[in-house]
């Protein structure tokens, strides 16, 4: 698996960070953003997602969620299977392993870990976020936590190349409110902004600078 292996490189050397995080960012959030990562304290939840990497046919995907409607901050946004670390696990990356099985249904020995991307801190709902990438050697049996996740999103990684993928729009939050001109991907009419677009930019970025794409195994 030569695409593997070139992403476990790649994960080793020193990563992109907030300058290609940012990008997924308007010019306002992204002067908010670089200022909170300044000033986080003790009071940051810590937390930890899995980019999942696996085939179907000849084709590499990854795979996010929709979560359901509720009252707190990140409402009906989609995201990276995770969620905040709790004492038991020890290590953040053990968070990403529980959360991962409980909400798709997959179990954690299956995922092999090949490297993180740069944390991030969502001021929104003051969590420090530690992104792990994984690989599944077989394409996954999903069983989601309907009380977790609304909605399955798998995507070819390919599509995200597209330059109709990586565009701008106004998106509206859970207050009401409308952030104007927001970059963002949109695959099949779902919208993937804020943390998980700027998660998700800076591994495209990865696989885009090693010219991965052009591994197909």
């Amino acid at each position: 698996m030569k695409f593997i292996q070139r992403i476990v490189s790649e994960l080793t050397k020193p990563l992109p960070g907030l300058e290609v995080q940012l990008q997924m960012m308007n010019t306002t959030l992204g002067r908010v953003r670089k200022e909170a990562q300044k000033h986080i304290n003790d009071s940051a939840k810590k937390a930890a997602v899995f980019l999942l990497l696996y085939q179907k046919g000849n084709e590499w995907y990854t795979v996010f969620m929709q979560r359901p409607e509720s009252p707190y901050p990140h409402s009906k946004q989609i995201s990276f299977p995770g969620g905040q670390y709790e004492d038991a696990d020890k290590e953040l990356i053990q968070t990403a392993f529980r959360e991962t099985e409980e909400e798709f249904g997959i179990p954690w020995q299956e995922i092999q870990p090949l490297g993180r991307l740069s944390d991030l801190y969502i001021p929104v709902s003051n969590f420090w976020v530690q992104p792990f990438v994984g690989y599944l050697p077989r394409e996954p049996l999903f069983k989601i936590d309907t009380n977790e996740v609304a909605a399955l999103i798998e995507v070819p990684l390919l599509a995200f190349f597209s330059h109709s993928k990586r565009t701008i729009r106004d998106i509206q939050i859970h207050s009401g409110h409308t952030l104007k001109d927001m970059p963002c991907y949109v695959f099949d009419e779902k919208i993937i902004w804020g943390a998980t677009s700027m998660i998700l930019h800076e591994f495209l970025h990865i696989l885009e600078g090693a010219d991965l794409m052009n591994l197909q195994h």
